[in-house]
């Protein structure tokens, strides 16, 4: 499950903390991503697909459509496909989105994992693709979508802090927040090679 941990919670005492679920809440099995807002700064928790059934698929995609214009960071936890797996159909979406003027004057959000998630993830979700190309068609993503995806993930080592808001941040294009500076870090997790928990404060 996909896992975020609150620190320096004195911070965001008057702020704006809320949850929502694109998938993984009320499922006894199934892909976990859901969005994260502290003020105005939107975290995306993961991006899984689910691998077998196709109305869930749908419904996922749509939460897509909806929902991710307005992420400003995505962190992924682990590299399977229930946790990652969605993420070359988003980046599609996005990039699609930014070529309509939806998204005019805002960048693609970054993307943060481990180096253990961001090499094993593309792994499996090109052997996702492959299955689903080899036995019907499959028009999600293309392999070019996960190339172009999986290269733009940010490595992190288990422990390593990244700013995200505040002085020292150097991502000009995050929106300001009123809950001041805000940084990720990983920590591992021991449910999967390279699996973390995410700590922000």
């Amino acid at each position: 499950e996909s896992q975020v941990e609150l620190t320096d919670m004195a911070s965001i005492v008057n702020s704006i903390c809320k949850f929502t679920s694109i998938c993984g809440v009320g499922e006894s099995y199934g892909p976990h991503s859901y969005i994260l807002q502290l003020d105005d700064f939107k975290f995306m928790l993961d991006c899984g697909w689910d691998s077998h059934r196709e109305d869930f698929q749908a419904s996922i995609k749509e939460k897509f459509l909806s929902l991710a214009t307005d992420v400003d960071c995505i962190i992924l936890s682990h590299p399977d496909i229930e946790h990652c797996g969605g993420l070359p159909l988003l980046h599609k979406i996005l990039s699609e989105q930014r070529k309509d003027g939806k998204m005019l004057g805002k960048s693609m959000p970054p993307i943060y994992a481990t180096v253990p998630v961001k090499r094993m993830g593309q792994l499996f979700v090109y052997d996702y693709f492959l299955n689903q190309h080899n036995n019907k068609e499959f028009d999600e993503f293309k392999l070019d979508d996960i190339d172009k995806v999986f290269e733009s993930i940010i490595p992190l080592r288990n422990n390593q802090t990244v700013q995200l808001l505040g002085h020292r941040s150097t991502t000009s294009d995050i929106k300001a927040s009123g809950i001041g500076s805000l940084s990720i870090t990983p920590l591992i997790s021991g449910h999967m090679i390279g699996g973390c928990i995410w700590r922000t404060g």
